[in-house]
């Protein structure tokens, strides 16, 4: 076994990389990667599925770092290899080789809310799942003492990856039904610790997650959401039975608008659409952003590819953003991203990742503020959800150009929405009827003028 597992280490020294000693006990040919799996880590960048080609899953050798192979000398920086960073799938350590795990940390799982509205909760007592691709937070709402009952866990699934894709693939190799019962089967564990002795049978449990992880879920084709045109098996409502739970699956948007948005947006007051929800603007930060706004009679929705900058896995983090917010007003950064020396965690590369990510989302909300026929006086609030956006400092955002500086002073980190929204769905089910009838979904990278947007926000 590794001699100091991650797992048994703070939160602080697991930002620093957690160092153990390689014992050996595989075969000669075996990685890094195919130790940390024997030895019950969660392997939770790419599952090994890519063929070293994301370069994320970096380790650093203390000592006995064996000579970097031709991809390792590609993915990797020079600095990096002198330093004696490798990547876990492709190294062949000997026995007594000292490593720093640089990869894997427990990502912050966030089940906390900005607030409970209190009046839109349930009138019974209900749990919400918030299904993520790494990451389960469960709540309980008592009805009776008005209060929620928290319970998190990472999701035992990111074995195979942390992406989406690498749970179709999951699913094509291994089988849709012995996925998805695997799957329930943690669930059912986790409602029964939230749930804490209620009746299960008669309790409603409510589930929200990107389309992919609901397909996963419920053993369905999810194929056609890996590759173009991007075709969902299902978005409606649907229920799951499993050994004396019923699971009731919310409605997503599209593929790529997901059932975790349809709970945020419950959550934010823009579902149901009305007068009310007129200016309200919805942001959920992650590898795939989405981001949507009502104009009181339509919600405009779009959702960004961010890359891994937002990715709690693998991205700088949200101290990453007032980092550079910092370089920026001390000229260490320039406006074009030029970073004159690199500073800690901020490299050239990270600060070219968040301004390509930050482009993306900055261009989605100029495109739904131009389809709505709405401008930045009218926004009236901003919610920014998702576990990167609880941490995220509001006006550092606005000073990297993440947000339009005018929105400053009317956004808000929102916490888990998709958790809150699941126990909120309860009330207001029937009233959202064919809900999807009151979206516009926009392609935002196919917009006529999306690449003249991209480039204008990818400065500082």
């Amino acid at each position: 076994m590794p001699t100091n597992s991650y797992k048994n280490n703070s939160d602080k020294d697991l930002r620093k990389g957690v160092p153990f000693v390689y014992d050996g006990g595989l075969p000669f040919f075996a990685c890094v990667c195919d130790y940390l799996k024997d030895n019950g880590y969660s392997y939770s960048v790419c599952g090994g599925n890519y063929g070293a080609k994301c370069g994320r899953c970096k380790v650093r050798f203390e000592e006995g770092a064996p000579l970097p192979d031709a991809i390792e000398r590609k993915l990797l920086s020079p600095d990096e290899l002198r330093e004696g960073v490798r990547l876990a799938c492709r190294s062949n350590p000997k026995a007594g080789s000292k490593l720093s795990i640089l990869f894997g940390a427990k990502t912050a799982i966030i089940a906390e809310t900005a607030k409970i509205n209190l009046a839109a909760m349930p009138d019974r007592d209900a749990v919400g799942i918030d299904l993520g691709t790494s990451t389960l937070a469960f709540a309980f709402w008592d009805s009776n003492e008005k209060k929620q009952i928290l319970h998190k866990a990472d999701n035992p699934q990111i074995k195979y990856g942390s992406d989406v894709i690498s749970r179709i693939d999951a699913a094509n190799k291994y089988g849709r039904e012995f996925i998805s019962e695997e799957l329930l089967d943690f669930l059912y564990e986790g409602l029964l610790k939230v749930a804490d002795g209620k009746d299960i049978k008669s309790l409603p449990v409510y589930v929200a997650g990107n389309t992919v992880m609901l397909h996963v879920l419920s053993g369905e084709d999810a194929t056609g959401l890996g590759a173009y045109p991007f075709t969902p098996a299902f978005l409606d409502e649907r229920k799951i039975t499993y050994k004396d739970a019923t699971f009731t699956l919310l409605p997503g948007i599209s593929a790529f608008v997901g059932a975790d948005i349809t709970a945020g947006l419950i959550s934010e007051g823009i579902l149901p659409v009305s007068a009310m929800s007129k200016g309200k603007l919805f942001i959920d930060l992650g590898t795939n952003a989405e981001t949507a706004l009502s104009d009181g009679e339509k919600v405009y929705c779009t959702a960004c590819a961010a890359g891994s900058a937002f990715s709690t896995d693998a991205g700088i983090g949200s101290e990453g953003i007032s980092a550079i917010a910092k370089l920026l007003q001390e000229g260490i950064i320039d406006e074009t991203g030029l970073l004159k020396e690199e500073n800690g965690a901020v490299t050239q590369k990270s600060v070219r990742e968040i301004q390509l990510a930050k482009a993306a989302v900055a261009s989605g909300i100029e495109i739904l503020l131009g389809k709505s026929g709405m401008s930045k006086e009218d926004i009236q609030s901003v919610s920014i959800a998702g576990g990167f956006g609880y941490f995220l400092n509001v006006e550092d955002a606005a000073q990297i150009g993440l947000l339009p500086k005018e929105l400053k002073d009317v956004a808000r980190p929102g916490g888990n929405t998709c958790l809150q929204g699941c126990l909120m769905y309860d009330k207001v089910r029937k009233e959202l009827g064919s809900f999807r009838n009151d979206f516009v979904a926009i392609d935002s990278a196919t917009e006529p003028n999306f690449d003249e947007l991209y480039m204008r926000q990818v400065n500082f």
